[in-house]
């Protein structure tokens, strides 16, 4: 399942074979909770959820950053 992993990073990080890393954070539970309510309501999973919502962020501050 796991391709590979960082010598440098040791368990921090590890990439999967499509190309994707895992990554591990804490949370409050109330945001975790809200997190898989909106996941269910879009029908996707907790982790595409995530994903979506970084790259959102990450392109309005791209966005703002430019202005």
């Amino acid at each position: 399942m796991w391709a590979r992993r960082s010598r440098n990073m040791g368990a921090a990080w590890s990439e999967r074979e499509d190309g994707t890393i895992q990554l591990a954070t804490r949370i409050p539970r109330e945001l975790h909770k809200r997190m898989r309510v909106e996941a269910f309501k879009s029908g996707v999973t907790v982790s595409e959820w995530v994903g979506d919502a970084l790259v959102r962020h990450l392109e309005r501050c791209q966005r703002e950053k430019g202005q």
